[in-house]
């Protein structure tokens, strides 16, 4: 069989001006040269089409997105006469198959004696990692398990490795970022999964389903399967974990009723509290004194939980549409630690909340972002960037779109003086909810055609 070309007039179907915007951002936003860009593009498509041949595969859905892109950029750079630098870049890319490969120019040397020679020559500085530097080396990765969307994507607490996403064709794909692996799947529930959380040991990931049950799974060893079954969830809207409490988590009915479930004994704990509509998002924040929730009319709640029990403290309406994530987040501001909300909602505007008091459920609205949404359809999350360190002041926000872009915002940045510092272009579909890891090496992008995507940050040398 002989291996699929697609020739550059297949590319009529890309508006020129898209193109070039998306060509423009991807020379801008990687240090990949053209030469380096097209060896790693071609040994991707060669070796994933080898594989899709040896299994009596013409193409995927995948392949020809990227095929399209690769004939593209190649096209392009070959008309420039574009050379490699005298200097190389060591760069890691990956297949969508279960081993990462390394394409780097340079032929990797086994002699031991001679390697000591070359360090004694020459000695390898490690490059200052700068946290608020948002440059990207490109994409660690592309993974493409599932034929329908992502719902949603997360790293594992305190994890740089451990990722899980969720999808509307009911499975969890559980990966290896750092070895862009897939672990095991998690299949179970017989319809679209709307959200999941990881344990706050990681052992156990806890899903919820459009099939009205509650899933709890085994992630610390194969066989990756379920080890409690709850079939009187009902048909459930988000769910958290409290930060401490490791036994506990939190799910939202769609009666419009809040719960505490125990996953040790696969109990309900108390009485669940009613809200006036169902609540779509929520998270403590990480002390877990606090629980932040949204719901499908625009509003936000704050509630006090204590000895077990959740107590309304607040509730203020920020938006006339459904609140699709709201996120709190600790920060250093002038030596100062503050506290934030992000609230994403279906009005097209990311929203960033100055927390004046969680006692009285007191914020400022201090920043507001255009993120786009024209149809009803995808609920487009945003996040924090979660290191908080002494080496960095201020805060940064992450955020999908419905042009399939990814937005990286500086909210100390007045909007109008470049508070977006980043734009990442590489999905096909709008982008639905992206994951930072623990040390923001890589950031995760999932979109509703079921393609996740690792972004690389630049000047981290060691995942």
């Amino acid at each position: 069989m002989e291996q699929m070309k697609l020739d550059i007039k297949d590319l009529c179907l890309l508006d020129q001006p898209y193109i070039e915007k998306r060509i423009s951002c991807i020379e801008i936003t990687t240090d990949w040269t053209s030469d380096q860009y097209l060896s790693h593009r071609q040994k991707f498509l060669d070796q994933k089409s080898t594989k899709l041949q040896s299994k009596g595969i013409k193409c995927e859905r995948g392949d020809f997105y990227l095929q399209r892109r690769y004939n593209l950029l190649n096209s392009k750079y070959n008309s420039q006469n574009r050379h490699l630098p005298t200097t190389t870049t060591t760069t890691t890319t990956t297949t969508t198959t279960t081993t990462t490969t390394n394409n780097t120019p340079q032929t990797p040397n086994n002699n031991k004696q001679e390697d000591n020679s070359n360090n004694k020559k020459q000695a390898v500085v490690a490059p200052v990692v700068n946290l608020s530097d948002f440059s990207f080396s490109g994409m660690q990765h592309i993974f493409v398990q599932h034929k329908r969307g992502i719902s949603r994507i997360r790293f594992a607490n305190g994890s740089r490795d451990l990722l899980a996403f969720s999808s509307e064709d009911g499975n969890i794909s559980l990966t290896s970022a750092l070895r862009a692996t897939v672990l095991g799947t998690l299949k179970g529930h017989t319809n679209m999964i709307l959200d999941f959380v990881w344990s706050l040991n990681n052992e156990n990931l806890i899903s919820i389903s459009l099939d009205a049950t509650l899933r709890v799974w085994n992630t610390k060893q194969e066989p990756y399967q379920t080890v409690k079954l709850i079939k009187d969830a009902g048909i459930c809207q988000c769910i958290c974990s409290h930060p401490t409490k490791a036994n506990l988590v939190f799910v939202s009915e769609n009666k419009s009723l809040v719960k505490i479930l125990d996953i040790t004994n696969g109990k309900w704990v108390g009485k669940p509290i009613k809200t006036p509509s169902p609540v779509t998002c929520m998270e403590f924040e990480s002390k877990g004194s606090y629980l932040f929730m949204g719901d499908d009319r625009g509003f936000l709640f704050t509630l006090k939980f204590e000895n077990d029990q959740l107590q309304m403290v607040s509730k203020l309406q920020v938006s006339t549409k459904t609140i699709t994530s709201v996120q709190p987040h600790y920060w250093n501001l002038n030596q100062k630690v503050m506290l934030s909300l992000l609230v994403n909602s279906k009005d097209s505007t990311m929203r960033f909340y100055m927390v004046k008091s969680m006692s009285t459920g007191t914020y400022t609205l201090t920043r507001e972002y255009n993120v786009a949404i024209k149809t009803v359809i995808p609920n487009i999350r945003s996040v924090f960037a979660p290191v908080n360190s002494k080496e960095r002041e201020g805060c940064f926000l992450a955020s999908g779109s419905e042009d399939s872009s990814i937005y990286i915002y500086d909210v100390q940045k007045p909007k109008d003086k470049n508070s977006l510092i980043n734009q990442l272009m590489g999905h096909s579909s709008p982008v639905v909810d992206v994951a930072w890891n623990s040390n923001e090496s890589l950031l995760a992008s999932a979109d509703t055609s079921g393609t996740v995507i690792l972004w690389k940050r630049l000047h981290f040398n060691k995942l």
